[in-house]
């Protein structure tokens, strides 16, 4: 098959063509608008979405100043009140060093006191036992002297099968043995024995005898004397002389005793040989007693015991 164009008809399809060409121009413009339309709307949206990010951030920002003040306010805070309770346990502290102090110089002065205290009642006791323990040593070693001794009366050891003499030395607080007094039995007249020492002049003086025998034919005086006697005298007859016997009177050489306060007195009393007196109403002794005789050189007072019980006098 052929064509056949003419002129005219190649200038309308010339003229279509360019038509064409600028309808698709026109469009393709259009396109650009709207391509350049969306683009710009688009970075309008994500402008305002960084300014409301950025908005955000900064509200962050500011909340966290916000944060770092408060804390720093707070760390503040916590400084001065360490600083408070370091300035309180600093004065608390000085306040108990100062009580320490003075409760140390409290027991110091107290201790000062006690050992002032503690001289004066050595100071007394040896006022009261002698100021010198060898000297109350020699008044616990002390024993009836044989060279003062009359010659009824024999001195022995205590070796013994008797049951009241090893009972008495038994006793908690006996510190030596015994010695026996024994009478022979020969002639029936006053007797005495007498001790090797005499009384420390500034102490208490005390001793014992024990009753392991008795004669109903004879009379039993123990005591003290302030000066020397005749051995066939009898202590507590004897002028200056002090004695408990065997029928329970307390007696003292030419003076009447009270049986309560050892002074003279004007009461009931049996008179004794060698005129001196007597005051009844205490125990008579037996075998198996106790006497204990004590002299307090410092106070004056005498005083007797029977089996560990105080007498009246």
């Amino acid at each position: 098959m052929s064509f056949h164009a003419n002129a005219a008809t190649i200038i309308e399809i010339g003229q279509l063509s360019t038509d064409q060409q600028q309808i698709d121009k026109n469009a393709i413009e259009q396109n650009v608008s709207k391509t350049s339309a969306v683009s710009c709307a688009n970075c309008l949206k994500e402008k305002a979405k960084n300014v409301k990010m950025h908005e955000q951030l900064f509200q962050r920002q500011e909340q966290m100043l916000a944060k770092i003040d408060e804390l720093q306010k707070s760390v503040f805070a916590l400084k001065e009140g360490h600083s408070l309770i370091l300035s309180a346990v600093e004065r608390q502290f000085c306040s108990l060093e100062t009580k320490l102090d003075n409760k140390i110089n409290e027991l110091l002065n107290s201790n000062t006191a006690l050992i002032g205290v503690q001289k004066d009642m050595q100071k007394s006791v040896n006022r009261f036992i002698g100021p010198d323990y060898s000297e109350l040593k020699k008044m616990y070693s002390n024993c009836w002297d044989a060279a003062a001794c009359h010659s009824d009366l024999a001195i022995s050891d205590s070796a013994s099968n008797n049951a009241a003499l090893n009972k008495a030395q038994q006793k908690p607080g006996c510190l030596r043995k015994s010695v026996v007094v024994k009478h022979n039995g020969k002639n029936s007249g006053f007797c005495s024995v007498f001790a090797k020492m005499s009384i420390p002049n500034e102490s208490f003086f005390y001793y014992e005898v024990t009753i392991v025998h008795k004669h109903f034919d004879f009379g039993m005086h123990i005591g003290f004397a302030t000066k020397q006697m005749p051995l066939h005298s009898c202590v507590g007859c004897h002028e200056g002389s002090y004695a408990y016997d065997d029928n329970g009177k307390f007696l003292r050489g030419g003076a009447l005793l009270d049986g309560t306060s050892g002074q003279q007195s004007t009461s009931a009393a049996a008179s004794t040989r060698d005129g001196a007196s007597a005051i009844d109403g205490t125990p008579s002794l037996d075998v198996g007693d106790i006497v204990g005789c004590g002299v307090n050189r410092v106070g004056g007072r005498i005083t007797y015991t029977l089996n560990g019980k105080r007498l009246g006098m």
